[in-house]
């Protein structure tokens, strides 16, 4: 029997040890933006979904939304349309349609046999975390804020909504009954179940509540296969409702542990729950704990079952694994998708990237084929910033502590706390590391009032007071060091005596990004969402030389090429970009458009060809710099063409004010002008 499988299995943490640790080496270069060479990593997970006849899944992503073989977990396909993450995803129950829901406020219906593009609906509203067909397939839904969204499957005719009737009560998940008589909701405060028919709300049940008496949000929700019970989860328990009496039936919880994803089996015998790392499995009838599936290192974030029942699928972060639903036992790990980018550098002699971000994830890879060299591990906390000295023999790295590490050997040379009272601060500041150029010092920012100078040696230099330092770097000589602040002023200071040179004030916002050109000539800045502008100063004078305007939101860091004729920026969460200028003109030369979310680091290649970025998005793309297509403004949507949806876009923010994607000519405010120079360029192609 299976309770009898069940009753005492617990899969041990020690799993984990014996899992595949195959990385994005492995990632096949599908859909590749235009420009780009070689991309490491396939992102970040959202949620997965079976196809209905069990031999497809698909995971819904930071950039897309891949397609695996259910059987060989081989890589079929990338599909690549929205501009931001994919959040939600749902099969049609004759497996011909994938809908998916984005962070760019659009759903979108995908071929599922030809992965082409079928329709895309402007919904403004946020991200879409939920979406669901009717049981007959005739009706697609999704959450939008207070409201579920409901438009007919073959015309994308959209019908009434269903609303909480508050507007601050917003939906997270939806499931429809197996009838698709009605349909259930999970909010911050309730979960509500509508008539489809009418669209009368038909119940609201009593809220969860913590140990505390505190209401906690619904995060997941889903009808069991009969449709006779509803299962709900929050932070601190998973509740089990009699549908015919609205009433709970059960209450699960693991050491004051609930879910904020659930799904029942196809057949009804087990429910699957996850928060955080724990992955659970119950009986659905009676509530009794089956299982604990041990494995998730991250937070997981959805959870599906096969349509035969014989397999789970769970994802969190950067992981996918399958798991027997028989006998529990781990059946095997999707490799390949990444966490959150935060920063990337490059050896002296070019062989080897380092990427930071996450938990613990310290990478080493060869920068010609992409594939992994190793993992640095020994951070308990996430990564945010990486920095090869200069002789390429050690790497440091910035978590919690400053550590280390010899590269050849790939272990743990060192550790220094590098602040003070070891903790962190929280004044706004930046995590950011640098090496002088003979590598004698150090220079750390952890976020507090301060940039520190450190000897090689790790001890402690001198402490140059800067407001919420958030950016630093060394001139070629090493005779200065810059940093910029939260106080929207860039400082230079002289290292040997740590006094204060100059104060460069023009920045209306913190100052994220700087750095100089290697003939220390000329020293660029880059502001925060507010200020949005490239600023290049003579880094002698202290005089400003050129503003340089166009990301829409902050510059999140900055590259000079080695000729110095060329600045890279990289655009934050709202932009997504990285631009090329020229430094003599200030004029724009080119925008690379590929991530689909906030570009935190850039590093050019040792011979100057190819521009490498890493990103939220959980990718590194490696940009041939010769092949950059030249800048289209009126390419709104950033997917490399002026189509009919760039006029879609403009047109479902018009009249807005501000800065904005959709105002094409950047005078504040989107109106017929923008349309107008849209309708020029359309069908223009990128050169």
């Amino acid at each position: 029997m299976k309770t009898e499988r069940f009753l005492i299995l617990t899969l041990l943490v020690a799993t984990v040890c014996f899992l595949p640790q195959t990385l994005a080496q492995d990632s096949p270069q599908f859909k590749l933006p235009e420009g780009v060479q070689m991309r490491i990593g396939k992102g970040w997970i959202s949620e997965l979904a079976y196809s209905p006849n069990g031999s497809q899944l698909a995971v819904a992503g930071s950039i897309g939304i891949w397609l695996y073989d259910a059987h060989t977990y081989e890589e079929l396909a990338l599909l690549t349309g929205h501009t931001e993450g994919v959040s939600s995803i749902a099969f049609s129950p004759d497996g011909r349609t994938i809908a998916t829901g984005g962070g760019d406020e659009t759903v979108r219906l995908w071929d599922a046999e030809t992965q082409q593009s079928l329709a895309t609906f402007i919904v403004g509203g946020g991200s879409i975390y939920a979406i669901a067909f009717s049981p007959d397939g005739s009706t697609l839904a999704y959450e939008n804020g207070h409201q579920v969204m409901r438009r007919k499957s073959a015309t994308g005719q959209q019908q009434t909504p269903l609303t909480t009737g508050d507007e601050e009560d917003w939906i997270s998940s939806i499931s429809f009954s197996p009838d698709g008589k009605t349909l259930a909701a999970g909010s911050q405060q309730n979960v509500v179940i509508w008539e489809l028919a009418t669209g009368a709300r038909l119940a609201t049940l009593a809220v969860h509540k913590d140990n505390d008496g505190q209401v906690n949000n619904v995060w997941g929700v889903s009808y069991s296969p009969d449709g006779r019970t509803i299962a709900s989860g929050s932070r601190e328990n998973v509740v089990l409702w009699d549908v015919a009496s609205e009433q709970p039936r059960a209450t699960l919880s693991i050491n004051g542990m609930g879910a904020y994803t659930l799904a029942f089996s196809p057949d009804g015998s087990l429910l699957a729950t996850g928060r955080d790392s724990e992955l659970h499995l119950w009986n659905a009838a009676t509530g009794e704990h089956w299982a604990a599936l041990t494995a998730h290192l991250g937070n997981l974030n959805s959870v599906s079952f096969s349509p035969d029942g014989s397999t789970l699928a769970s994802s969190g972060g950067s992981e996918v694994h399958l798991w027997d639903t028989v006998s529990g036992a781990h059946k095997a790990t999707l490799t390949g998708h990444t966490s959150s980018v935060s920063d990337i550098a490059i050896s002296p002699d070019g062989s080897t990237l380092a990427t930071a971000g996450g938990a613990n994830q310290l990478h080493l890879w060869d920068t010609g084929s992409g594939t992994h060299k190793g993992t640095l591990r020994g951070h308990d906390w996430w990564v945010f910033c990486v920095a090869f000295s200069p002789d390429g023999e050690t790497l440091v790295s910035l978590g919690r502590d400053i550590h280390f590490w010899d590269v050849d050997g790939r272990y743990l040379k060192g550790t220094s706390k590098g602040f003070t009272e070891n903790s962190f601060s929280s004044s706004g500041g930046g995590y950011t590391l640098a090496y002088s150029p003979d590598g004698s010092l150090l220079a750390s920012t952890i976020g507090d009032n301060a940039v520190r100078l450190w000897h090689a040696g790790r001890t402690h230099k001198a402490t140059l007071r800067h407001s919420g330092a958030t950016a630093i770097a060394f001139s070629p000589n090493g005779q200065t060091l810059a940093s910029g602040g939260r106080d929207k002023t860039v400082r230079l200071w002289n290292v040997e005596t740590a006094e204060q040179k100059a104060a460069l004030t023009g920045h209306t916002d913190w100052v994220l990004a700087i750095a100089f050109s290697l003939d220390g000539r000329t020293l660029a800045s880059g502001g925060s969402r507010d200020d949005k502008t490239v600023r290049l100063w003579n880094a002698i004078t202290g005089e400003p030389k050129a503003i340089l305007v166009g990301h829409t939101n902050s510059i999140n860091s900055l590259v000079f090429s080695a000729d110095g004729h060329t600045l890279a920026s990289a655009g934050g969460w709202k932009d997504r970009t990285v631009r090329l200028w020229d430094v003599a003109t200030g004029e724009l030369k080119t925008t690379l458009v590929g991530h689909t979310n906030s570009v935190n680091s850039l590093v050019f290649s040792a011979d100057g060809h190819t521009l490498i970025s890493g990103s939220s998005d959980g990718t590194i793309l490696f940009w041939d710099v010769a092949l950059a297509p030249p800048h289209l403004a009126a390419d709104v949507n950033r997917d490399g063409r002026v189509t009919r949806a760039d006029m879609a876009f403009v047109s479902a923010r018009f009249g807005q004010t501000g800065t904005n994607e959709a105002d094409v000519n950047r005078d504040g405010v989107v109106n017929i002008l923008d349309l107008v120079l849209v309708a020029g360029a359309l069908s223009a192609p990128r050169e």
